[in-house]
């Protein structure tokens, strides 16, 4: 039995100075039948001086609750070239053989760590088949900016049939720029509203990758509580994405993910919010946002087909009594006709879209949920409030995108869609911050 681990790396190699930064999956695990483990790393090696030795570093299995050390070797980059731009190299490393078990893999390389999972069973290699993950604390979250954000996200990996499956190893964090972190973005390539468009950087400020990750029990349920630091600004709406860790992120395949919609606050919130959550449909190219429990519960059980959890989030009131005295109902259309959903805060437009367009645009309610609304001649929101702009596609199909990233924003506009609003910088809503 020989199983091989195979985990990606970007390889920066400059004289003697080595960095380690994880560009696909951790690790995956294959078999075949010459009875060892190797690891196959492939690298890039960037302009350098002769050749390098590189240490691959130490991996060590854990078989049933003991950790010990299978193997630490070295590699050397051949041929000893300098190319620019970047050239790919495989270093690999012969690590052992092992009994049946369940293993997890950590295998360490300078600053960087990375896992994985496999079981082996009368000699053949077991895989892990966690094709969904179930979300089971509050999908949606506000948390204040300065904090260290200590919420526990649990979750419960299921296989096909809908059975619990344990040893699972689950990542929590922010979205981030690696591909071996926590992954979503939109169509343009943002991966929440007011954070970098590139996303976090994961495991930021030297923490350890096991504060992102935790291992289902026999009931396949995980509960992880990441650091989440530093939070974004305030105003800032992105998805804490759990992710299983096996599961390829290099785009093959569609990675097996969850969201729990996010906002961060500057400070304490007046009245009781609650957040939108933004999906897209690829198929039709529109997005729709909603603070509805139920409709969000349909959309991520895949009752409305073709739509998808996106990046975008913030926050709102779902009642009257809920809100604070100065905000206001949102009506909320539905056109058959374009398959697309149009919101406004302003009364006197909720009624010329009903008196004009009877047939296109049917009024679902006149309060979706309770927002502010800006100086209509400046366009400010004040304190506490962040300006929610409304996107129009500019197409024969109309479709509207409601957003609170002045980035994006920008980014849309560039892309052909038209900022509706008051005053200079287009402001449609204000949301609280």
């Amino acid at each position: 039995m020989k199983i091989i681990l195979r985990a990606v790396f970007m390889l920066v190699l400059a004289g003697p100075t080595i960095s380690a930064q994880a560009a696909g999956d951790l690790i995956r695990v294959t078999q075949n039948t010459s009875g060892t483990i190797s690891a196959v790393l492939t690298g890039s090696a960037s302009p350098c001086a002769g050749s390098v030795i590189f240490p691959i570093g130490v991996a060590s299995v854990m078989l049933t609750g003991n950790e010990y050390d299978i193997s630490s070797s070295f590699a050397i980059l051949d041929p000893p070239l300098c190319p620019s731009p970047p050239q790919t190299y495989n270093v690999s490393a012969t690590l052992g053989t092992v009994p049946d078990g369940h293993y997890t893999v950590v295998w360490t390389i300078g600053p960087l760590t990375v896992r994985g999972m496999f079981d082996v069973a009368a000699g053949v290699l077991q895989g892990v088949p966690v094709t969904k993950l179930e979300r089971l604390t509050p999908s949606r979250n506000i948390v204040a900016a300065g904090t260290a954000a200590p919420l526990a996200f649990v979750i419960r990996a299921l296989d096909v049939n809908g059975n619990a499956v344990a040893g699972a190893m689950i990542m929590v964090g922010m979205p981030a720029f690696q591909a071996s972190g926590p992954t979503l973005s939109d169509e343009f390539g943002f991966k929440g509203f007011n954070i970098p468009r590139e996303g976090m950087v994961y495991c930021a400020q030297g923490l350890p990758m096991t504060a992102f990750l935790a291992t289902t029990g026999a009931d396949g349920i995980a509960s992880i509580t990441p650091p989440l630091t530093p939070l974004p600004q305030a105003g800032s709406g992105f998805p804490v994405v759990a992710r299983w860790v096996n599961a390829p992120c290099d785009g093959t395949v569609p990675p097996v993910q969850a969201y729990f919609p996010t906002v961060v606050f500057g400070s304490p919130s007046v009245g009781n919010p609650s957040v939108v959550v933004e999906y897209f449909n690829l198929g039709l190219g529109h997005f729709f946002s909603t603070l509805s429990q139920d409709e969000i519960d349909k959309l991520d059980a895949g009752v409305f087909s073709g739509w998808a959890q996106s990046t975008g989030a913030y926050a709102a009131y779902a009642s009257k009594a809920d809100a604070p005295p100065d905000a206001v109902p949102v009506c909320r259309f539905w056109s058959p006709q374009y398959s697309s959903h149009f919101y406004s805060a302003d009364p006197a437009e909720c009624d010329i879209v009903a008196q004009r367009w009877p047939d296109v645009w049917t009024l679902e309610t006149h309060d979706a949920y309770y927002i502010f609304v800006p100086d209509k001649v400046t366009g400010e929101c004040g304190s506490g409030r962040q300006p929610i702009y409304r996107m129009y596609n500019n197409l024969p199909i109309p479709n509207h995108r409601y957003i609170t990233d002045r980035k994006l924003r920008d980014w849309m506009t560039g892309a052909g869609w038209l900022a509706e609003g008051y005053g200079p910088e287009s402001v449609m809503m204000c949301a609280p911050s």
